[in-house]
């Protein structure tokens, strides 16, 4: 083994690389050490990079749900829509597909903007999620309005029901306030509640306990 190594050195020294002019004088448990260390420098600098994709898609799930992006989408649609059947023009049609085209989009930007999360479970289905707005659709001034991520949430089937009948709504803080109603009601099934809430208890979401 030596003299091949003593004749391969011989070799590449016609090339001026001394690659092993320091033969032997390496353990293996030098080298284990030092591979050990280079891979945990690779796995660190790897978590780094997936940190960094991970915000830029963040970043670019929120730039889609910014108001201007849903309401320039929400006109494209409509106006692609009306093009192909210019008979809906000025009739109960054209307000169907104005609001179907109007909720898709607005779903979709919810969905971006909550990261496809109910924004109260976290539960990450989207066929049980329902895009809920706070100001009613018909009482909104503008498809801006309408349109807004800011007045709406992504919730689960069960939460957009109690939300949309108004027997839960949110503080400002993202809390959950229980209606009176909706507090008999559970009192009326389950009697040991009474001792441990009262109507109107401000609940913080999951993503706010410490």
């Amino acid at each position: 083994m030596k003299d091949w190594i003593q004749r391969l050195d011989a070799i590449i020294q016609l090339n001026r690389k001394e690659l092993f002019s320091h033969a032997g004088e390496i353990s293996h448990e030098m080298a284990l050490a030092k591979s050990s260390a280079e891979y945990g420098k690779y796995k660190d600098d790897l978590r780094k990079l997936e940190c960094k994709q991970s915000l830029l898609r963040r970043a670019a799930q929120l730039q889609r749900a910014l108001p201007s992006v849903p309401e320039k989408e929400y006109a494209k649609q409509v106006a692609e829509a009306l093009a192909a059947d210019p008979s809906a023009m000025g009739t109960e049609v054209e307000a169907i597909v104005k609001r179907r085209v109007g909720q898709s989009v607005f779903r979709k930007a919810l969905m971006d903007y909550w990261g496809s999360q109910c924004a109260v479970t976290g539960v990450a289905i989207p066929e049980v999620l329902r895009s809920s707005h706070c100001k009613p659709w018909a009482d909104c001034r503008s498809d801006a309005e309408r349109l807004d991520v800011y007045n709406g949430l992504l919730l689960t089937a069960n939460l957009d029901a109690l939300f949309d009948k108004g027997l839960i709504t949110f503080t400002d803080q993202g809390g959950i306030i229980i209606s009176e109603t909706l507090f008999n009601f559970r009192c009326r099934q389950n009697p040991e509640i009474r001792h441990h809430c009262k109507p109107g208890l401000k609940r913080p979401l999951p993503t706010q306990r410490h």
